[in-house]
């Protein structure tokens, strides 16, 4: 009985609807989070003790640069939280399986590098309150300075990543005087609008790395179901993906209100429908933007 009682208790879509909750709140604000300024991977954003940087969801949730500690974690390094500071809740995903012997065949088989496919695992989504080191007393910053990145005007930047993605990954993306984007998988080619079609070099660029994290997704995903929960996760990811890029690169999307709104109610109804989208959604697309964004990591 006792047992039973526990098991009713836990809730493994809470946290999936919690942090859901957060973004659609922001939503309804009329901010579109993933294109908030310290929404990039290279916005540095880590633990404090692992040195380990946040990513996925938690770049949108967690709104400054740098380290960031538990309660614990700082009560262990001989500091405090000052009095009245508010935490913030971020989200780690954990795997939870039928028993223990999969369990350690799991860790086994990561250990040596091999494939865990064929173990029966479930994805659990756990939260904890974190508090950024300016809300701590008594513990210095081991953030050292920053390393070399390169330097240059956010275009000529965008295009440099533009020119090192098509060379490493074998993608011709090219201009034309053309109303919409063609991507063909088969000849790996992306052919967008010409960017004097645009109000804005930086609405060009957001359409062309939309459409460079639309091959990487593609090839990742690798012809997997073509539902329509998968076609939207993959816009979003590519959409998500895209702006972490723009953000790297120094630019910024200058849009109406009117236009922005209407995004935002669409994507409100998208994760009503859907809660566990922007988790599984942030994830990948965090993993597509490092891709392009690598060279100047």
């Amino acid at each position: 009985m006792e047992k039973q009682e526990k098991e009713k208790k836990f809730d493994a879509n809470k946290p999936y609807r919690d942090v859901t909750a957060k973004i659609i709140i922001k939503l309804s604000q009329g901010r579109i989070p993933w294109r908030e300024r310290w929404c990039s991977p290279l916005k540095g954003k880590m633990n404090f003790v692992s040195r380990k940087n946040y990513g996925g969801v938690n770049m949108m949730l967690l709104e400054h640069e740098g380290e960031y500690l538990t309660f614990k974690q700082c009560s262990d390094n001989g500091g405090k939280v000052r009095k009245g500071e508010h935490s913030t809740t971020i989200y780690t995903r954990y795997p939870r399986f039928r028993n223990e012997e999969d369990r350690k065949e799991y860790q086994r088989l990561l250990k040596e590098g091999k494939s865990v496919d064929n173990i029966p695992v479930w994805w659990a989504l756990g939260s904890c309150q974190v508090f950024h080191l300016s809300q701590t007393e008594g513990i210095e910053s081991r953030i050292k300075t920053p390393g070399h990145r390169k330097a240059g005007k956010p275009v000529d930047i965008a295009d440099y990543l533009i020119e090192n993605y098509s060379r490493k990954y074998g993608v011709t993306i090219s201009q034309k005087p053309v109303n919409a984007c063609a991507t063909d998988d088969a000849r790996r080619t992306i052919t967008v609008p010409e960017k004097k079609q645009f109000p804005t070099e930086e609405q060009w660029y957001n359409l062309v790395f939309r459409e460079m994290a639309r091959t990487a997704s593609r090839q990742k995903r690798n012809g997997e179901e073509k539902d329509r929960k998968s076609e939207v996760q993959s816009e979003l990811e590519n959409e998500i993906a895209a702006s972490m890029v723009i953000t790297g690169c120094g630019l910024a999307i200058d849009e109406t209100r009117q236009d922005t709104l209407a995004e935002c109610s669409r994507w409100i109804d998208e994760f009503n429908r859907d809660f566990r989208l922007i988790v599984r959604a942030s994830s990948e697309a965090q993993s597509i933007a490092e891709k392009i964004l690598e060279p100047i990591m």
